[in-house]
């Protein structure tokens, strides 16, 4: 196992515990734990109003949700630390190609008016 292998999976395993201490804040408060999911705001909007903005960096803080389904908007919490231990494998891969210097692929992101 390599020294960057080591160095993900312990960064796993610390943001994973950052998440849990949040959330038991977030329980106490009331609020959601987790990324909720923005799919049904999309199909009710239809999705018809869409452009290409092109390639762009965005703040984590402006990212408030996941056209992912309820069950995996569960991996994360609203600050995208991990949830689940499952997350560790692909974290790992991510992190490794980012301090290698790997491009990753953009993702494709939805401004949504009120959210």
């Amino acid at each position: 196992m390599g020294l960057e292998r080591i160095r993900a999976i312990q960064d796993f395993d610390a943001a994973r515990a950052r998440a849990f201490r949040r959330s038991l804040r977030t329980i106490l408060t009331g609020r959601v734990p987790r990324l909720r999911s923005i799919e049904p705001v999309l199909k009710a909007a239809g999705v018809e109003a869409r452009a290409a903005g092109g390639v762009q960096e965005i703040p984590i803080d402006k990212i408030v949700g996941s056209v992912a389904p309820d069950a995996k908007t569960g991996d994360f919490d609203p600050g995208f630390l991990p949830i689940n231990r499952r997350m560790r494998e692909r974290w790992t891969r991510i992190y490794q190609a980012m301090v290698e210097g790997d491009e990753l692929p953009p993702i494709d992101v939805y401004k949504v008016d009120g959210l």
